[in-house]
């Protein structure tokens, strides 16, 4: 029984934690496998590491805590939350695009591990601590770059493979075949990387269940991939020659809809059964035996009072920002109302705005007026691609007076200048934004908020986290005089209305 002996109870804790610090990550991630969307595949890492920490309990684990073991554990999980909370100022959307807080999980787990089971025993852990980074697709960029290519041959192959019987058919880059009277399109929705590299990655927690030999597992993973390959070649050959023989009905249509995830069942089915011919054996129940550790209650209130301050830590965050990593990103906005819509911005009602010349090297700038900042002063806003040379242009020419990080309720930072140019004071905000189109592009652009020297007078309730703010700006040593402060505070209480 895996909680007979006192050890079970720190195996128990530790599926606890790793399921205390999925909760957020779980949460902002999609729960379907969008072959439109290569990342999509992160969801399964995410559900399968807390079955990955319940399967250690084959190694019989001994868990030898001393208090040394417990405060190194805390002081890794420090560093985790420090790490966490720097890279979500520093990277607010890429932290969730890119799967940064995955990136990062590793330090949390070797910290749990380090609590719960000892120094000593860490390194039977390697394989738990590690998996996580396969959730970041900054691993895989690479390979995802490659989901058109990967879509495009496979339709070739389906080609080729339907030429041989019927001549009557021709290819269409880069992802069409046709009839003289039908046609029919492969594209990443048929044929996309994220399911294959979800299967691999749902394999891999049960082939570290699995007893036999590293090189067999390997060979069992790449079969599975392989066997999914061939089974959905199968299916887009079949409908896509039913389709094009006897063009479009609703019975294709219907089976086309829901095959593609039976086949990715199937696969992880048939793979596991096979597992016995590549020399893989599930565990076998051993006898009970004592063990040398105790299972220490203490480790395991402090590992849990850990994970849940990460929970509370990342809570508000995670439940307000995320953007996929893929993007479709279209900068040359050409109207007011597009502008505005694409850059998020919050609140242009009552105010009158025009689009001002567009270039395309920047992307789209609107003007705002109101009774307060009329026409020859208005609040300029910018929409641009995330880059250093459009603010380098911005303050060309220019001294900058004061400068400060405001950090909102999102956690999204805003960085204020007070610059002078020309013997004119005026005030800039940078921050990041995301923006989402009707057609599905989205993305995140560089917002610029540039507002005459009246903005200083504004005065409003207060908009942005004090705590995260401090912190951001002790980290970058950077300050500002109180005179300062206060002028960069009301423009940013300004410009926080349109950001």
């Amino acid at each position: 029984m895996l909680f007979k002996d006192k050890n079970g109870l720190a195996l128990f804790f530790l599926v606890l934690s790793i399921i205390i610090l999925l909760v957020n990550p779980f949460l902002i991630t999609g729960q379907n496998i969008d072959n439109l969307d290569p990342s999509s595949y992160v969801i399964v890492p995410i559900i399968m590491l807390p079955l990955l920490a319940a399967f250690m309990f084959k190694d019989r684990l001994d868990a030898q805590v001393e208090n040394r073991d417990i405060a190194i554990g805390i002081g890794l999980f420090v560093i985790f939350i420090a790490l966490a909370i720097g890279l979500q100022l520093a990277f607010p959307y890429q932290f969730l695009s890119y799967r940064l807080d995955m990136l990062i999980l590793p330090l949390a787990i070797a910290a749990i591990s380090m609590i719960l089971f000892g120094a000593k025993n860490i390194a039977k852990f390697w394989t738990l601590i590690l998996y996580p980074l396969l959730a970041s697709p900054l691993l895989f960029l690479p390979a995802l770059d490659l989901n058109n290519a990967f879509a495009q041959i496979n339709t070739l192959t389906v080609y080729g493979v339907l030429h041989l019987f019927t001549q009557n058919i021709s290819y269409v880059a880069p992802f069409t075949i046709t009839t003289q009277s039908y046609a029919i399109g492969i594209g990443t929705a048929c044929a996309g990387i994220a399911v294959f590299v979800a299967l691999v990655l749902f394999l891999i927690p049960i082939a570290y269940l699995l007893e036999g030999k590293l090189r067999d597992k390997i060979y069992w993973i790449a079969s599975g991939f392989v066997l999914l390959l061939l089974l959905n070649f199968i299916r887009m050959a079949g409908i896509g020659a039913v389709w094009l023989l006897y063009g479009p009905n609703a019975t294709v249509g219907f089976v086309h809809s829901f095959v593609g995830i039976l086949l990715f069942y199937l696969s992880i089915i048939v793979i596991i059964l096979v597992a016995r011919r590549y020399g893989l054996n599930f565990p076998k129940r051993k006898k009970d035996k004592k063990t040398k550790g105790d299972a220490n209650l203490v480790a395991g209130a402090v590992a849990i009072i850990l994970s849940l301050s990460y929970l509370l830590i990342s809570s508000n965050y995670v439940a307000q920002i995320q953007v996929p990593i893929t993007a479709n990103l279209s900068y040359n906005f050409s109207s007011p109302a597009l502008i505005a819509f694409a850059g998020n911005f919050k609140n242009v009602h009552g105010w009158n705005f025009s689009a001002l010349a567009n270039q395309t090297s920047l992307g789209g700038i609107l003007a705002l007026s109101n009774s307060s900042f009329n026409s020859s002063y208005p609040i300029i806003l910018l929409l641009s691609k995330p880059n250093q040379s459009t603010l380098d242009l911005i303050l060309n020419d220019t001294v900058i007076i004061g400068k400060y990080n405001f950090v909102d309720q999102k956690l999204v930072p805003g960085t204020m200048y007070e610059v002078s140019s020309n013997d004119t004071i005026f005030y800039l905000m940078v921050k990041q934004v995301p923006f989402l189109f009707d057609n599905g592009a989205y993305g995140v652009v560089t917002s610029y908020v540039i507002m005459p020297q009246s903005a200083q007078q504004v005065t409003c309730a207060k908009s942005y986290d004090g705590i995260y703010t401090s912190l951001d700006n002790l980290i970058l040593q950077q300050g500002a005089n109180q005179t300062e402060m206060g002028n960069l505070e009301n423009a940013y209480c300004l410009a926080s209305e349109f950001v």
